[in-house]
């Protein structure tokens, strides 16, 4: 197996991709947010009655 180095040329880019190495970004649209307000809600509101009777 052929062991290959590379000299790295730009340190600030390379240290800036190590850091975000493990980071996740989610694009989550309006209508899904509104959604999962409106269930949340819900569910509170179940609670609040099961709580009442």
């Amino acid at each position: 197996m052929n062991n290959l180095h590379y000299k790295t040329n730009n340190w600030e880019q390379y240290n800036e991709a190590l850091i975000n190495c493990g980071s996740l970004t989610f694009w989550i649209d309006k209508e899904a947010t509104q959604l999962w307000s409106q269930t949340k809600r819900m569910v509170i509101m179940k609670d609040l009655v099961y709580l009442a009777t």
